[in-house]
C-alpha cells in the first residue's frame, strides 16, 4: 500500500482562498467582530502576561486587564457619542460655511484680478461628501461599540484559554518543531507590530487632540480619536484623518487655521510614524510597500473599514499561512520583500554547491 502523502496542487489552493473569502463577505458583520476580538486580544495578552510574571494569578489578570478595556471602551463611546451628535447636528450648516469660505477666497483672488472659478474645484472636492464620510465613519465606530459587550467576551475566553493555543497546533501540524519555531517567530512579530502600533497611534491621537484643543479647533477629541484610528491605516491613514479636521480648522478659524492644523498633523506624524515607530519597530514587516498599499485596498474591500485597520496584521497571517504549503510559498515570496527573496536565493545557492 503506498502511503506517500500526494501533494495538493496549487489550484485547489487558490479555488479554496476564493471560496473563503466570498463567505468572509457574506459575513462581514461577524467575522468583523471576531477579528476586532483578536486584534483586542493579542493586545491584551501583553499586559496580561506582565501581570502573570508578577504572580498575579492568570484569571486575575484577565479580569484586571478587561476591566481597564472596559474603561477605555466606556470613556472612547461617550467621547463619540456626544461629538457625533453635535457634529451631525450642525452638519449643513458647516458644509454650507466651508463652501462659503472657499467661495470667499476666489472673490478675493479675482478683486485681484485673477479669472478663477469655484465650480471645479467644489465639484472635485465637496466639502459635503467630506463631512458626511467623517459622519459614517464616526457612526460606524459607534455602532461597532454597540457589540463591545460580545466582542469582549470572547477575548475573556481568548485570554483565557491562550495558554492552551500551542499544545493545539503541535497536535495539528505534520512537522510541529520546524513548523512551530516559523510560526512563533511570525506570531511575536504580529504581536510586536500591534503593541508597538496601538503605543504610537495613541500619542498620536493624544498630542492632536490637545495641539487642536489649544488652538481653538471644535469637538478636537473627536478629531484626536480619528487620528489614533487612522493611523493603524498605513501610507494613506494619516492624511484621511488630516482632511476633515482641517475644513472644521477653517470653519473656526479661517485659513490660518487650515495651516495650524495641516502643520500640526505633518509634525506629528512625521516626529513619530516616521522617526520614533521605525526606530521601537526595528526590523520591518517583511512585506513589500506596493503589498502594503494593495492590501489596504484589498481588505478595505472585503471588510470594510475594520479591514483597512487590520490590512497589515492580515495580510502577515495570510503570508504565514502561504509559506506553511509548498504550494503556496512562491505567493509568500511575492507578498514579501526584495530582501527575502534573494536570502531564498542565497540557500539555494548553497544547497547546489553542497550537491
Amino acid at each position: 500500500m503506498n502511503t506517500q502523502k500526494r501533494e495538493i496542487p496549487t489550484i485547489f489552493y487558490l479555488a479554496a482562498i476564493v471560496i473563503v473569502l466570498g463567505g468572509v463577505i457574506y459575513s462581514a458583520q461577524i467575522v468583523t467582530q471576531f477579528l476586532m476580538a483578536i486584534f483586542i486580544a493579542v493586545i491584551a495578552s501583553k499586559p496580561v502576561s506582565y501581570l502573570v510574571s508578577k504572580k498575579i494569578p492568570s484569571g486575575f489578570a484577565v479580569a484586571i486587564v478587561l476591566v481597564f478595556i472596559i474603561l477605555i471602551t466606556s470613556s472612547v463611546g461617550g467621547v463619540i457619542g456626544s461629538s457625533v451628535a453635535k457634529f451631525s447636528a450642525n452638519l449643513d450648516a458647516y458644509d454650507a460655511k466651508v463652501s462659503s469660505g472657499i467661495e470667499s477666497i476666489f472673490d478675493l483672488l479675482r478683486s485681484m484680478g485673477m479669472n478663477v472659478s469655484t465650480d471645479g474645484l467644489l465639484n472635485a472636492i465637496d466639502p459635503g461628501t467630506i463631512m458626511n464620510f467623517t459622519a459614517k465613519l464616526l457612526n460606524g465606530l459607534g455602532s461597532l461599540m454597540g457589540n463591545m459587550a460580545m466582542i469582549l467576551l470572547i477575548v475573556a475566553f481568548m485570554l483565557g484559554e491562550s495558554s492552551s493555543y500551542g499544545v493545539k497546533l503541535k497536535a495539528i501540524l505534520n512537522k510541529p518543531e520546524f513548523s512551530m519555531h516559523g510560526i512563533t517567530e511570525a506570531m511575536s512579530q504580529i504581536n510586536q507590530y500591534l503593541g508597538i502600533k496601538t503605543m504610537t497611534s495613541f500619542a498620536t491621537g493624544l498630542i492632536i487632540s490637545l495641539m487642536l484643543w489649544a488652538i481653538g479647533i471644535d469637538f478636537p477629541f473627536m478629531w484626536g480619536l480619528i487620528a489614533f484610528l487612522m493611523n493603524y491605516i498605513p501610507n494613506i491613514g494619516s492624511i484621511i484623518a488630516a482632511i476633515p479636521a482641517m475644513f472644521m480648522a477653517f470653519i473656526n478659524l479661517g485659513a490660518t487655521g487650515v495651516l495650524w492644523t495641516g502643520a500640526i498633523f505633518l509634525a506629528v506624524n512625521v516626529i513619530i510614524g516616521s522617526i520614533i515607530e521605525p526606530k521601537i519597530m526595528g526590523r520591518g514587516l517583511g512585506i513589500s510597500t506596493l503589498v502594503v498599499l494593495l492590501s489596504l485596498i484589498f481588505w478595505g474591500w472585503v471588510l470594510g473599514t475594520i479591514g483597512m485597520f487590520l490590512s497589515i496584521p492580515l495580510t502577515l497571517a495570510a503570508k504565514i499561512a502561504f509559506e506553511s504549503q509548498e504550494s503556496t510559498k512562491w505567493i509568500a515570496v511575492l507578498l514579501g520583500t526584495e530582501e527575502d527573496a534573494q536570502q531564498i536565493l542565497l540557500n539555494k545557492v548553497k544547497v547546489d554547491d553542497k550537491d
